[in-house]
C-alpha cells in the first residue's frame, strides 16, 4: 500500500511523466507555427497536407493520433497555417500556391489534402481555383466537419464583425458561394456526421440529415461520407484511417 501511495505521489507531482507519442516529440518546442506552409516530416510515398480549423496549433488532441499514424507509416507530412484575419480570398489564394509548391517539389507524386473544420472550406475554395489547371488532377481533397453551408450569419453583421473576430471567420459564417457548391469539385470527399445536431454547420437544412443533403454537397452525394456516431474531432481520425 505504501508503495502504491508513493507511486501516486510521484505521478501527481510530475516526477513520472507519461511517455510522449512520436507526434508530440516531433512538435515539441515548435510552439505556434508561423503562417504559411511547413514540412513536418520528410518520408515516403505521396505527400499529405494537413490544414487546421479555427485553432491553428498542430499539437491539439485531434491532431496527435492522426499524426502518429502518418509518422508510423513514414509519410511525408506538410502542415498549412492560415490566418482568420486575412480575407477568405487571400487565404485560399495563398493555399493554392502551396498546393502548387508541393506538387512542383514532388514531381511524380500526387497530393492528399485533409482540411479540418474551417480549414476544409478554405481547402475546397483553393482547389476550385485549380479546376482548369493540370495540377488539379493530382490533388485529392478530404474535408471533415467543414462548415460549407455557414452558420446562418447575415452578411451585414458579418462584415461589421470582421475586424473583431477576423475576416475569414465571418465569411465562414455566411458559408461557401452556392455556385461553387453546386458545380461540385473533382477528386473530393466530404466527411460529415449524419446528425445535424452534432454537425449543424455541414447540413444544408436545419431539419435535414444526410438523406436530404444529396447533390447539394460540394463533392456530390456519391463522395459525401456519413459518420453516424462521430463527433466533430473524431472525423479527422477517421479520414486518416481511410487513406
Amino acid at each position: 500500500m505504501k508503495f502504491i501511495l508513493s507511486l501516486l505521489l510521484l505521478v501527481t507531482s510530475g516526477l513520472i511523466k507519461a511517455e510522449s507519442s512520436p507526434a508530440q516529440n516531433m512538435l515539441k518546442g515548435k510552439g505556434l507555427l508561423p503562417q504559411g506552409l511547413h514540412l513536418l516530416h520528410q518520408g515516403e510515398g505521396n505527400p499529405i497536407l494537413l490544414i487546421h480549423g479555427i485553432n491553428p496549433e498542430p499539437d491539439l488532441p485531434e491532431w496527435v493520433n492522426p499524426l502518429d499514424k502518418l509518422l508510423e507509416e513514414n509519410r511525408t507530412i506538410y502542415f498549412y497555417r492560415w490566418s482568420k484575419y486575412k480575407s477568405m480570398e487571400k487565404n485560399h489564394t495563398l493555399l493554392t500556391e502551396s498546393y502548387l509548391d508541393i506538387l512542383s517539389e514532388n514531381e511524380n507524386k500526387d497530393l492528399t489534402v485533409i482540411g479540418f473544420s474551417a480549414g476544409g472550406v478554405i481547402a475546397l475554395m483553393a482547389k476550385h481555383t485549380l479546376k482548369n489547371n493540370p495540377f488539379d488532377k493530382r490533388i485529392t481533397l478530404h474535408t471533415g466537419a467543414s462548415p460549407v453551408f455557414g452558420y446562418g450569419a447575415p452578411k451585414g453583421i458579418s462584415y461589421l464583425m470582421a475586424p473583431i473576430v477576423g475576416s475569414t471567420t465571418m465569411t465562414l459564417g455566411v458559408g461557401m458561394p452556392k455556385k461553387i457548391i453546386q458545380e461540385g469539385i473533382n477528386q473530393c470527399f466530404h466527411w460529415v456526421t449524419t446528425d445535424c445536431e452534432k454537425d449543424k454547420h455541414a447540413c444544408p437544412f436545419k431539419e435535414g440529415r444526410y438523406s436530404q443533403m444529396g447533390e447539394s454537397m460540394p463533392c456530390g452525394s456519391e463522395n459525401t461520407i456519413s459518420l453516424p456516431d462521430a463527433d466533430h474531432t473524431s472525423v479527422l481520425q477517421t479520414i486518416v484511417d481511410s487513406l
